[in-house]
C-alpha cells in the first residue's frame, strides 16, 4: 500500500491525476481470471482517525484514456462538481466530512515482473518505486474542475 494525507480544509475537491496498472476484468463470472500488472488496484480515502473506511473506488470503476490515464475527484458529497461522473471521464470518491484524513493506493497481488508497485518500495516514500504510476494530487475548487469539461480535457497539475 501506498497512502498520502489529506485535509479537507487545504481546498474544496482533490483531484488526482495517475496512469493505471493493467489488471483482469473480473465482473463478469470469466471463468479463469486474466493477467496485467496486478490482480486488483483501488484508491480508498480514510478519515483520521481511522477508524472505519470512507470509500474506495475499484479498478474496474475508474474511466481510462488512451494510455490507461485516470482522474478521479475526491471531495465532500456536497461538493461534488457536476462532471465528476464516469460519462465524463472522471471518477468520484466521496470523502469523510471535513477535515484531516488520508488516502490508500492498493496494489494487490502484482505480478512479479511488475516493478511499479508499492510492494516493491524500500523507504516510506514510494513515488520513485512507482515511477509513472505515481498519483499526482492538487487540491482544486469545484468551478476549476468543472472548466476541465464533459468529456474530461488537459487541466494543469
Amino acid at each position: 500500500y501506498a497512502y498520502a494525507p489529506i485535509d479537507s480544509g487545504r481546498g474544496d475537491l482533490i483531484v488526482l491525476r495517475g496512469r493505471a496498472p493493467t489488471h483482469p476484468i473480473t465482473r463478469g463470472g470469466a471463468r479463469r481470471m486474466g493477467s496485467g500488472n496486478v490482480r486488483y488496484w483501488s484508491i480508498c480515502a480514510y478519515p483520521e482517525p481511522p477508524d472505519r473506511t470512507a470509500a474506495c473506488i475499484a479498478d474496474e470503476d475508474i474511466p481510462l484514456g488512451r494510455d490507461r490515464e485516470y482522474v478521479i475527484v475526491a471531495g465532500p458529497a456536497d461538493k461534488r462538481p457536476a462532471n465528476a461522473r464516469a460519462a465524463c471521464g472522471i471518477a468520484w470518491l466521496p470523502l469523510p466530512a471535513a477535515g484531516p484524513g488520508f488516502l490508500l493506493l492498493r496494489h494487490v497481488a502484482p505480478d512479479a515482473n511488475f516493478t511499479f508497485t508499492p510492494a516493491r518500495a524500500t523507504t516510506t516514500y514510494a513515488a520513485p518505486t512507482l515511477g509513472p504510476f505515481t498519483p499526482n494530487g492538487t487540491y482544486r475548487s469545484i468551478i476549476d474542475v468543472e472548466t476541465i469539461g464533459c468529456p474530461v480535457r488537459h487541466m494543469d497539475r
